[in-house]
C-alpha cells in the first residue's frame, strides 16, 4: 500500500465541466481503503506533468528513482478496448500496475484520459473505417466504461479528461491535410453526449473528481485565437438546451437572458466583453459554468421586454439532480 497527496488543480486548454478541489491522504488497493480528505486551496496551481506509457515496465527501468521523484503529476490513457475487450469481460490488471507504480513514486496528482479505441463488439458500422474512434452503437456501454473506471480508481484519481483532441474529428483540418483523426464522429453532433454521460457516470462514483473536456481546437493555425470555433458548442443554449446543468433560469413570462463575462485576469487584462446566450425571449434558459476561479467575474443579465412584472428563478446546479435556488 502506498500513500500520496491528492487533489490538485489543472491548467488545461479544455472546458472545465466541474471543479471541487481537496487534499487526500490515501492508499490504493482496488476495492479497499477509504480516503480521508481535508481542505486545501490549490486553485492557482500551474501543473506540468508527464504523459507516460508503460510506466511500470519501461519508465521505472530506465529512469533512476531520484529523477522519477521530480515528476509530481501524471497522466495515463485508459483505452476502452484494453479493459473491456469482450462484452461483459473487464480486465484492469495493466492499469492497476501502472497506477500503483506511479503512486509508489510519490505522485501529487493523477489524470486519467478516457477514450477509445472502442471495442470491436461495441463499434457502430455507420462510422465506417473510423468506428474504433467514434461513438459506440449503444451509448450506455460507454457510460458503463466510465463508471467502472471511476469506481475502481476514484480514491486516487484527481482529474478525468474525456477523449483526446476531439476537435480533430473526421472532417477537421488535420484529417483533410494530414490524415490525422482523433475522433471518428462529428465533434459538432457526436461528442457532447459522450461528455455528458461520462460526467454523470464519473461524478456518481467519484463526486470530488474534476472532469475536463477534450481539446476542441479545430485547426493547426499557429494563431492561438484561430480554430477555436468548436468551443462555442459548449455554450449552445439554442441548439442544445439543457446540455449543461450548472445554471438553469426559469421565468413566468418571456425574458431575454445572456451571460456577459467581464474579465480581469491576474490584473493583466484591463477588460473585455463576451456575450454567450441568445437574444430571443423565452421562459427557460440554461448556461454553462465557464471559469469561476478567483479574479474572474461572471454576470448573468436578464431583460424583461414587457411592462408587467415577471417572476424569475435561477437555480445553480451542483450536480445531477442537485441545486440551490438564488
Amino acid at each position: 500500500m502506498v500513500s500520496r497527496h491528492l487533489r490538485g488543480s489543472l491548467m488545461l486548454a479544455s472546458f472545465l465541466v466541474a471543479c471541487m478541489v481537496l487534499q487526500v491522504f490515501l492508499a490504493f488497493v482496488p476495492g479497499t481503503g477509504r480516503a480521508v480528505a481535508g481542505d486545501r486551496d490549490v486553485r492557482n496551481w500551474s501543473i506540468m506533468g508527464l504523459d507516460i506509457r508503460d510506466y511500470a515496465s519501461q519508465f521505472k527501468a530506465k529512469v533512476p528513482a531520484t529523477e522519477r521523484g521530480q515528476v509530481r503529476h501524471h497522466k495515463l490513457v485508459v483505452r476502452w478496448e484494453s479493459v473491456n475487450p469482450r462484452q461483459g469481460i473487464w480486465n484492469f490488471s495493466y492499469y492497476d500496475g501502472e497506477i500503483n507504480s506511479v503512486l509508489a513514486d510519490g505522485s501529487s496528482s493523477l489524470l486519467l484520459l478516457l477514450q477509445g479505441p472502442v471495442p470491436s463488439w461495441a463499434r457502430d458500422p455507420a462510422y465506417g473505417d473510423l468506428a474504433d474512434k467514434a461513438p459506440p452503437r449503444d451509448l450506455s456501454w460507454w457510460r458503463e466504461f466510465c463508471s467502472r473506471v471511476a469506481e475502481r480508481y476514484g480514491k486516487v484519481v484527481d482529474f478525468y479528461e474525456i477523449w483526446n483532441e476531439v476537435g480533430f474529428d473526421r472532417d477537421g483540418e488535420a484529417m483533410r491535410t494530414y490524415n490525422v483523426c482523433h475522433f471518428g464522429g462529428q465533434a459538432e453532433t457526436d461528442y457532447l453526449p459522450l461528455l455528458q454521460l461520462a460526467y454523470e457516470a464519473i461524478k456518481e462514483k467519484d463526486p470530488t473528481a474534476l472532469v475536463v473536456c477534450g481539446d476542441m481546437i479545430t485547426t493547426n493555425n499557429p494563431d492561438p485565437n484561430a480554430g477555436t470555433e468548436l468551443f462555442a458548442l459548449l455554450f449552445d443554449e439554442v441548439g442544445r438546451p439543457g446540455q449543461d446543468i450548472s445554471l438553469k433560469v426559469e421565468s413566468t413570462g418571456d425574458i431575454v437572458a445572456e451571460r456577459p463575462m467581464y474579465f480581469n485576469y491576474m490584473a493583466s487584462w484591463d477588460g473585455g466583453h463576451d456575450v454567450v446566450g441568445a437574444l430571443q425571449p423565452a421562459t427557460q434558459w440554461y448556461f454553462a459554468e465557464g471559469c469561476t476561479r478567483r479574479s474572474f467575474d461572471m454576470w448573468l443579465c436578464l431583460q424583461n421586454p414587457h411592462s408587467k412584472q415577471i417572476q424569475v428563478t435561477a437555480t445553480y446546479m451542483f450536480g445531477p439532480g442537485q441545486g440551490a435556488n438564488v
